[in-house]
Order: structure tokens, then C-alpha cells, then sequence
């Protein structure tokens, strides 16, 4: 599994929690299991750090003192502005964003107080998942980020901003090759067999290779009985879960640009990927171009320098 695979499952992990948990310090290890009310409790810190374990990616279950410490957590070389990432393309999916907050005693850590994790990158947007009081929830990065660069706070440093970005999942030099370059597109067939075989029958119309309803209900039993968020849709996370592998795109270009809409142009430049780096394929073509996984978000890479395996 990629980098990018295990960010986005990392991903998938968080948004069960959305809007469900409860905020508590005193309960926070109750993130994925039911306390003895028959509710569920987090913070800030533990909604990630449980997210990160129970999608198989442990790094500790940490406060935000011990997220700005751990030597597991490296630091993004990426530069504040305003309290803001200057750089969207140096983020990844999963990174957390580490925030001071009222605690004077805690100037040996940044005053840090309040941790988010990147749960989406679009473009040049980017939202956090993160959990105050209430319920976690999806905010904009630069919105959130500038509020609490012009929130007063009593510590030395004298606002609540943006102390520095980490990360737990480095990146990979390439994408792992599967072990047979000749297997086929996954196809709403395969899944529905995948289904079928660990106990999610469709008897109504079976595997006919078409999306209905009585799929995308599986689908969501699927999804429900393993924790992951029940969108009811054939996307990369629920094709690893039921154990059909991915086909790749293999870059035959020295270097090529890797966009984010299937266009030439300079503004969807996402990133440059070298000869041999092979990326997941979503399964779409279009006007030349292959829908790919980048750097966990959907990017299209030009399908002349790049070929289907």
C-alpha cells in the first residue's frame, strides 16, 4: 500500500467520527467505542491519534504536548504567512496542524493547544477535520487558520496561529507495483463478487455489474461493519477493503505534469512525477487524459506519457 493509500485511510477513519463523537478529555478513549452511556467521546488530540490507529497507522494515542514532541511527527517544511501554509502542494492528507492556545506553562512546546488533521486537498483548498467543543467537523484550512491567527491569547506569544504542520506518513519515492502489470480495470462486477463472497448477498439482482441500489446498500453494510464512513460508493478505500488490488498508471515520460483538472494549462499544475512512478488509476479517460490518485486527492496525468497496467 502507497503513502497516499494509507492517508486516505486514515481519512476514511476520521470522517466515522464526524459529527458523532462528543467532546471530552476525561472520556477521550472512547473515540470508537461506545462508553457506558452508549455514546462516543473525543478531543481534539485523541480523535486523531484513534483515527490513525484504527486505520492500522499507530504513532501513540497523544495530547497536543506530545504530538509537538514526538519524534515520530516530523515537521513540514512548509512556511507560515499570516498564520496560514504558504504552500498547499507541500500538504498532504493526514498532516496536522498544530495550534497555540491559552496555556502559559506550555512555552517550552510552542504554547501549543489545539491540534487538526488535513482531511481533504482540492486544488488549492484545503479542509480540516478537527474536533473542539460540540462534534468534530470539516472547516476551511485558510478560513480557520487566520481566525485563530487574529484570536488574542494571554500567553507570551499572544494569539492563538498556527505553530507548525506534522507529519506521521512520509512520502513514498514511488507507488508500490503490483505483483501482475496484466490485471483489469476493477469493475462494478468485481466488487459486487468481492461483496458476495464475505457475506454481503445481493439477491435481487446478483453480480450484474450494475450500480443500484441493492449494491450501494451492501456497500454500506460493508463499510458500516468495519468502521468506515458508509458513503455507499466503489471508491479506492472500499476496493483495498474488500481485496481487489488497484491498477496503476505508469509514467512513460521523463517528467510529466500531473494536473488537477484534464487540461493543458499552467494553472492545474499539481506536481511533476518522473519516468517509472506509478500512481493509482481511478478508471476514467478523459480528452486524453487518466484520472490518478496525487498526493491523496484525484489529479488526471496526460495519457501520452502514460500507460494503463
Amino acid at each position: 500500500m502507497t503513502a497516499n493509500e494509507m492517508r486516505l485511510r486514515v481519512r476514511d477513519t476520521y470522517r466515522v467520527i464526524l459529527g458523532r463523537n462528543l467532546y471530552s478529555q476525561a472520556k477521550r478513549d472512547y473515540c470508537f467505542r461506545k462508553a457506558s452511556d452508549g455514546k462516543y467521546y473525543s478531543d481534539c488530540s485523541s480523535s486523531i491519534s484513534y483515527s490513525y490507529q484504527k486505520a492500522g497507522y499507530s504513532f501513540g494515542i497523544l495530547n497536543t504536548v506530545g504530538m509537538y514532541e514526538s519524534g515520530k511527527l516530523k515537521k513540514v517544511d512548509v512556511k507560515i504567512v499570516g498564520g496560514v501554509p504558504a504552500d498547499v502542494s507541500k500538504l498532504r492528507v493526514g498532516d496536522m496542524l498544530l495550534f497555540a492556545g491559552n496555556d502559559s506553562s506550555r512555552g517550552y512546546a510552542g504554547f501549543v493547544g489545539h491540534v487538526e488533521m488535513i482531511g481533504e486537498i482540492d486544488g488549492g483548498r484545503v479542509m480540516l477535520y478537527g474536533h473542539g467543543s460540540g462534534t468534530p467537523s470539516k472547516k476551511d484550512m485558510a478560513a480557520y487558520c487566520k481566525k485563530r491567527q487574529n484570536t488574542k491569547a494571554s500567553t507570551a506569544r499572544g494569539n492563538r496561529g498556527l505553530i507548525k504542520v506534522v507529519r506521521f506518513i512520509q512520502d513514498d519515492d514511488r507507488d508500490e507495483r503490483p505483483e501482475d502489470d496484466s490485471m483489469p480495470v476493477v469493475t462494478v462486477k468485481d466488487v459486487q463478487g468481492a461483496l458476495i463472497t464475505l457475506g454481503y448477498p445481493l439477491p435481487k439482482w446478483g453480480a450484474d455489474g450494475e450500480y443500484g441500489p441493492e449494491t450501494a446498500s451492501a456497500i454500506k453494510a460493508f463499510q458500516r461493519d468495519r468502521g468506515m464512513a458508509e458513503t455507499g460508493e466503489i471508491d479506492n478505500a472500499l476496493i483495498g477493503a474488500v481485496g481487489l488490488r488497484q491498477v496503476r498508471a505508469v509514467v512513460t515520460g521523463e517528467s510529466v505534469f500531473v494536473r488537477s483538472a484534464p487540461m493543458v494549462d499552467p494553472r492545474t499544475v499539481l506536481g511533476v512525477v518522473k519516468q517509472g512512478r506509478e500512481l493509482v488509476y481511478q478508471g476514467v479517460d478523459k480528452d486524453g487524459f487518466h484520472l490518478v490518485m496525487y498526493d491523496g486527492q484525484n489529479a488526471w496525468i496526460s495519457g501520452r506519457f502514460s500507460e494503463i497496467r
